[in-house]
Parts: structure tokens; sequence; C-alpha cells
């Protein structure tokens, strides 16, 4: 749908006054956003609202997705780099009926793709639109983070009790530049960073257990675990996320607050973290500053 015929609509709907319309018009074109994505990064209307407008203007049913609700086989059958770069997703399937969410369902391309889903899997296509919101939780689920910290958790080829090796040591050498060891920790801590600005996530809780070691998002305001790992990687993780904050990596029996910043999916992200002791071990918590969140 073009900008223009979405503004307009909600302009005469009362959901946004002429000045922004016309605002967010000339902006969309400056930056190369959607208007309806400008509308969503900025919350300036309720996305279902503006879904429903849609609806109703492209004659396409709108729909509700539970994401967490959909199977990983469909994951299968649409690849990653669709759903991406067409703005689709997956909902259902039956044996002759491949029900897809669009987030533009006037996009031709987009069309082209998802009948060729359905075509190669000898099946009918129905489509629903989608809100940006859906979409992006459905990619969420395609996000590579557990296989790669499943992958580098392997590489260590950790024994109970046996921690990693010299790490302590080689940590304040630059990114890539100690020993093998330290590759997997410098990852781990790395696409952890990167996963919480994908989910939107406010903190990032890094917590010892008693036999494990638990790594916690809070999105929408719910602490979620995403990930359990040995607890031998507890210190060396702990002291990776310090180096990056220019903490002591010694210091393990009083609070430090320090912070860092880094670039990611083309926004400047901060980080402010916080370590504290506890009976098991170090906790780390970090916040998570997303200027578009």
């Amino acid at each position: 749908m073009d900008n223009k015929t979405l503004l307009q609509q909600l302009t005469k709907e009362g959901f946004l006054s002429e000045e922004l319309s016309q605002k967010i018009l000339k902006e969309s074109f400056l930056v190369g956003k959607s208007a309806e994505e400008l509308i969503y990064d900025r919350r300036l209307v309720n996305e279902e609202t503006v879904a429903k407008i849609k609806s109703q203007l492209l004659n396409v049913p709108y729909k509700k997705i539970k994401i967490e609700e959909i199977p990983d086989e469909l994951l299968k059958l649409v690849p990653e780099e669709t759903v991406r770069n067409y703005k689709v997703i997956p909902i259902s399937k039956t044996a002759d009926l491949l029900i897809m969410g669009m987030l533009n369902p006037d996009d031709s391309k987009a069309q082209e793709a998802i009948k060729f889903i359905a075509k190669q899997l000898r099946v009918n296509l129905g489509v629903y639109l989608i809100t940006i919101s859906d979409w992006e939780a459905m990619l969420r689920r395609y996000s590579p983070y557990k296989s790669e910290v499943e992958a580098a958790v392997k590489s260590l080829s950790l024994r109970p009790g046996q921690g990693v090796t010299g790490y302590q040591k080689t940590i304040q050498l630059e990114e890539g530049a100690g020993v093998s060891e330290e590759a997997p920790i410098i990852k781990i801590v790395a696409s952890t960073l990167k996963e919480a600005v994908w989910q939107k996530a406010s903190d990032i809780h890094i917590e010892p257990q008693r036999d494990r070691l638990r790594i916690r998002f809070r999105i929408d305001g719910v602490l979620q675990e995403v990930a359990s790992l040995p607890i031998e990687l507890h210190q060396p993780i702990v002291s990776r996320v310090k180096v990056l904050s220019n903490l002591k990596i010694d210091e393990t029996r009083i609070p430090q607050d320090g912070r860092f910043r880094t670039i990611l999916f083309g926004r400047d992200i901060d980080y402010r973290v916080a370590t504290f002791p506890t009976p098991v071990g170090e906790k780390v918590a970090i916040r998570v500053l997303d200027p578009t969140v």
C-alpha cells in the first residue's frame, strides 16, 4: 500500500493530524522507510488500528497471530530469507492449504514468493494481513542465537568443574587475539547482546544457579529465560562483560557499575552494566538502551 493512501485514511479517521501526516510522508521518502514503519516505531497509532484500516482498504482479512503457537515444522517450509525479504510469515498448513500472513498483501513480488512456496508444496494458498510486531516476532523464531550458543559451548568441550583454563589471563587481549578457548566466550557474549536488541529486551540478566548459568531477557516487562549454560562458563562470561565495561575483573566481592556502547542494526546501543555478589557467584544485570524502543 502506498504511503499517501494509508496516511490519508488515518487522517480522515482522526488518528493523525494533517500536519503530522505530511511530516511522516516527507520523512518516509527521506529515510527509505514506509509510513507504517515510522508510525509503528514512534507508537503514533495502535498497530492493530493501522492493520484494520489496511484490511479495509486492501480487502484482505486481518488476523492477530499467536507466534508462539506456530509449530517449528512450519518454519522449515518457509525460509528465513523469504520471511525477512518479503515480510511474510507461515501461519498454518493442512494437507491441502497453506495459510500465510503478509505485512504488505499488495506487494506483487511477495505474492509471487508465497505462490511459489504453495506450488512447491502442492497446496492451495490463503492469505491474512498481519502487523509489524507479529512479523518481527516470527523473525525472532528464526533467530540462530540458541544454535550459536550451543555450538560455542560444544567447541569448549568442558568437563564438569573444569572451567576455562587461561581465560582470566587472556581476557584483556583484543577481540580475536586471545587463545582459542577465548573465542567461544566472546561469541556467546556478543550473540547475547545482539539477540537482546533484536528481541527488544530492556534488560539482560546473567545469573549463576547452583548447577547452571541462566541468561534471561526482560521483554515487555517480563523476565524470560533464553539460555541455560554450564556453570563452568559463569566466571569467563562475567569477565568478558567486565572487560567490555571497563570493570575490575578480579573484584568480585563488591558491586560495580559500568557501561559500553556499540552499533547494531544501524543504531547506537548503550549497555549499562551492574555486577553484584550473590551466595553462588556474581550476578550481572545489563540495561539495554535502544533509541528506537
